[in-house]
């Protein structure tokens, strides 16, 4: 009678043990993309990388072409009337998409544009809760952090930056 006891507690054990294990299984695979708060997005041809990052509160952004490192971490934000998001913030998420548009200029030596490019949008909030796009285009030729905007319609203006250029 002891050996199918000790059996059964040993079961007992053994699931208990396993949910604790697939509790912090989950728990990792849930917490690891807020610890890591970086991402990339690649040129087309998949020379140009531009990098962003948070590091200690501060967003920053980084560009590699061919392996090579062309800007190291530069820091990403501004300081205007409607905030300061520059500092003290907070990586909320991001959004990729492709970009293919044709268009033409009539007053460029090539009257014909074919433009590619592979668009990140990181969304980062500062200390009072608001919220801001920060969107990156990279194409073959050339990266842009291309706009900064406050979720919640208002334009920035009269703002200080803080990009490193």
């Amino acid at each position: 009678m002891y050996s199918g006891d000790i059996i059964f507690v040993l079961h007992v054990n053994y699931f208990k043990d396993m949910k604790k294990y697939l509790k912090y299984c989950l728990l990792v695979w849930i917490a690891v993309p807020v610890w890591a708060q970086q991402t990339e997005v690649i040129g087309p041809d998949s020379h140009l990388k531009v990098n962003v990052a948070l590091k200690q509160g501060k967003p920053v952004y980084s560009v590699t072409y061919k392996e090579k490192t062309i800007l190291e971490d530069s820091p990403l934000g501004v300081v205007t009337d409607i905030g300061d998001f520059s500092r003290n913030m907070n990586w909320i998420g991001q959004k990729t998409s492709r970009i293919d548009k044709t268009y033409t200029q009539n007053k460029i030596k090539k009257s014909e544009i074919h433009y590619q490019a592979n668009e990140l949008i990181c969304t980062f909030a500062n200390a009072d809760k608001q919220e801001i796009d920060v969107v990156f285009r990279v194409s073959n030729n050339d990266r842009f952090p291309i706009c900064n905007s406050p979720k919640g319609g208002r334009k920035l203006c009269g703002g200080k930056r803080s990009d490193g250029f």
